[in-house]
């Protein structure tokens, strides 16, 4: 990369926001997940904006110099996504991360797209609040990233991915014009409140597509109340049992909407031993239950316990108390 297009970036950003260095750019070249040790490309630079308008100035000169740009969040995803291909620029969207507005009206949370999920989740607790999905990570996805990878997690089965609770987002288009959508689109005195302001759902062009139509630099989610009361509950089939699994899961989906996370004995192979995994469990199922009053938790206890037993599940104590 020339050194006259670096030192464009750097009087866009600051010269502290923008390195080539070795170093640097290998710390970039990897993902953060299963399978990463099969991806590693190297970007030609690593810049870092802190805010819509310097993510504008980028692409535009990206536009102009036919440079590569590849967004990027906290590395979490697993798919490659989040690597520079074909080298160029690489955006850290980490410093974008200032923002974080809890409407409790009308229980939306706007945050910038480099904000952490775990920090928002955070913050929602304090306040007796929730976030839709909560996300199977290890380290802190950014709500940007996780918009534009349409994240699943934990509630899923319930509330539905990410981008099933997004009402509002602002993009940096291929352009560099800056977009608002959602109901935010109206400049007066109207906020994030809802998704669909009329003709087709143009949020859906940016959420699962990995950054590729537009990098997202601010997103609004529907949040909701916390429950007063929460339990956690796990079950097990053995391989051949699949048919009885998928008949529990479906009675309990038309009876009632669980929260359930599905895996299999080798996701937790590790701990299996500690967690009371025998060896002809394959088939996991997790539950989360809730209510507002504890007579009401136990029923929705009672009917994931009955359900699961009725199709010869074999509770897990060890892994519930894990969860």
């Amino acid at each position: 990369m020339s050194n006259a297009l670096i030192s464009r970036l750097k009087a866009i950003v600051g010269s502290e926001h923008v390195t080539d260095s070795y170093t640097d750019r290998r710390a970039y070249a990897y993902v953060n997940g299963y399978g990463g040790d099969l991806l590693y490309v190297l970007p030609d630079v690593i810049v870092l904006p802190e805010s819509t308008e310097e993510v504008s100035k980028i692409v535009l000169l990206a536009n102009e110099t036919k440079t590569p740009v590849v967004p990027r969040g906290a590395a979490t995803n697993m798919l490659g996504v989040n690597v520079a291909n074909r080298g160029g620029i690489m955006l850290d969207m980490s410093l974008m991360n200032k923002t974080i507005d809890i409407d409790e009206d009308n229980m939306i949370v706007t945050a910038d797209a480099g904000c952490s999920v775990y920090e928002i989740m955070h913050d929602l607790d304090e306040r007796g609040l929730e976030f839709p999905v909560a996300p199977l990570f290890t380290s802190a996805v950014q709500i940007g990233a996780s918009a534009a990878c349409n994240i699943s997690g934990l509630h899923m089965t319930r509330f539905g991915r990410l981008g099933d609770n997004i009402t509002g987002l602002e993009v940096v288009m291929p352009t560099g014009e800056v977009i608002t959508l959602g109901s935010g689109a109206y400049k007066k005195g109207l906020g994030f409140y809802h998704r669909y302001t009329g003709g087709p759902d143009l949020i859906g062009l940016f959420v699962n597509a990995c950054g590729t139509t537009g990098i997202i630099t601010k997103v609004a989610v529907q949040i909701r109340p916390k429950p007063n009361f929460l339990d956690y509950l796990a079950y097990g089939w053995r391989r051949e049992q699949a048919q009885d699994l998928t008949a529990a899961l479906h009675k309990l989906q038309r009876n009632a909407v669980y929260d359930c996370y599905l895996t299999n004995h080798w996701f937790y192979t590790e701990r299996a031993e500690m967690l009371g995994l025998t060896p002809d469990v394959h088939f996991v199922a997790s539950f989360t239950v809730d209510g507002n009053t504890r007579e009401a938790l136990a029923f929705e206890k009672d009917q994931v316990i009955r359900t699961a037993e009725e199709h010869h599940g074999v509770a897990i104590s060890g892994l519930a108390q894990f969860l």
